[in-house]
């Protein structure tokens, strides 16, 4: 294996370990040190905007730099983070990680995919993937633990040491291609796919706020909420990485696709309905089991029918992004009219419905079959 991936493989191994150790309990930390609800979901909003912001105002990406920065700012989140009880400070804890979100995430995924080999674009998204639902299924639990038993200091210590590896790294890694963020170009390459791409991203926006804060309404203490969140990375570990392995030889990733978005799309709505934890945790576990489904056919897609790979990773961030700044916002304008905020899920399910329905309009035009 060339050992340009190998060392991008390691960077990508630190930062997901340091993510998902260091950061799962980021909600509940900031409601614990006294923000409200409100105050989360427009961290959220912030976040997401900031990472719009920084593409459209970005002339180029050098992959190289671009993922170090990435890698700074990722160090200083979780410092900053640790003395997020000065209460303004939560809303620059948003602006670091909706830059790292595009300094560090688009860079990545355009020097991952280059690597794909011919035919081989699902298994190299399953690859890219996998770290997720694997680390998933322990670290949260684990830090939690560490978090009840040290603080959440030291939690974010951990998570800012382990990027330490991932930076040392990065400097070995050749000199790599510069990026141009041209807002008209990557829109031109990616037709077919942007509206695809909001349509989840305004999903993911909604989910990535309300999830925790619901989540939190059940339990309180640091090792409960990431036993939760263990026990939902336990689904799908294996399931997804042989789909992928399968789409790659058939071809067809909407065969998966059309119904792993329609379940994702109902159990979500599920869960905005349910009432009890032991409802609330079942049909998560069900979406996590999906998503892990979903998440390498989704961005296997995009690789299927990319014409510039630099164009199609910006387009992707950007549209992302403004879908999941979209449901930030819609969960704080629930929080404002005093809605619950459990079903604005309903709202993310209903809309993610509609992503299958504009697959299949939009894949006839496809110079690629999907």
């Amino acid at each position: 294996m060339d050992r340009s991936f190998l060392r991008l493989y390691a960077i990508h191994f630190f930062f997901t370990v340091s993510h998902i150790f260091g950061w799962t309990l980021s909600s509940l930390y900031f409601v614990k040190i006294g923000y409200t609800f409100m105050d989360v979901a427009l961290y959220f909003a912030l976040s997401f905007i900031t990472s719009v912001l920084v593409i459209i105002a970005a002339k180029h990406f050098r992959s190289d730099r671009s993922m170090q920065i990435g890698l700074i700012f990722k160090i200083l989140l979780f410092f900053v983070a640790a003395y997020a009880f000065v209460k303004p400070l939560i809303f620059a804890v948003a602006i670091i990680q909706g830059i790292v979100m595009v300094s560090y995430g688009v860079t990545m995924n355009f020097q991952f995919f280059k690597f794909r080999g011919e035919g081989k674009n699902a298994s190299h998204s399953g690859l890219f993937f996998i770290l997720w639902p694997v680390f998933g299924a322990l670290l949260p639990a684990l830090a939690g633990l560490s978090a009840e038993k040290y603080g959440m200091g030291f939690v974010f210590f951990i998570g800012a040491l382990l990027l330490v590896p991932a930076l040392v790294i990065s400097l070995w890694l050749k000199k790599s291609d510069m990026i141009p963020s041209d807002f008209k170009a990557f829109v031109k390459n990616t037709k077919g796919l942007k509206t695809i791409v909001f349509i989840q991203g305004v999903w993911e926006g909604i989910d990535w706020v309300v999830v925790p804060l619901v989540t939190l309404t059940f339990v309180s203490k640091e090792f409960e909420f990431g036993a939760f969140y263990s026990y939902l990375g336990v689904f799908g570990i294996a399931a997804f990485f042989a789909l992928g392995r399968m789409s790659d030889r058939m071809k067809k990733r909407a065969i998966f696709i059309y119904p792993i978005t329609i379940a994702i799309a109902a159990f979500t709505i599920l869960s905005g309905l349910s009432s009890t934890f032991l409802a609330w945790g079942i049909y998560r576990g069900f979406v996590s089991f999906l998503l892990s489904l979903f998440s390498p056919f989704s961005m296997t897609l995009i690789v299927d029918l990319t014409k510039n790979m630099g164009d199609s990773m910006i387009s992707r961030g950007f549209f992302l992004n403004f879908g999941r700044a979209l449901g930030a916002v819609i969960v704080v304008l629930m929080l404002y009219f005093s809605f619950d905020i459990k079903h604005a899920l309903i709202v993310s399910g209903a809309i993610l419905l509609l992503h299958p329905l504009y697959l299949r309009e939009k894949k006839k035009g496809y110079q690629v079959d999907v």
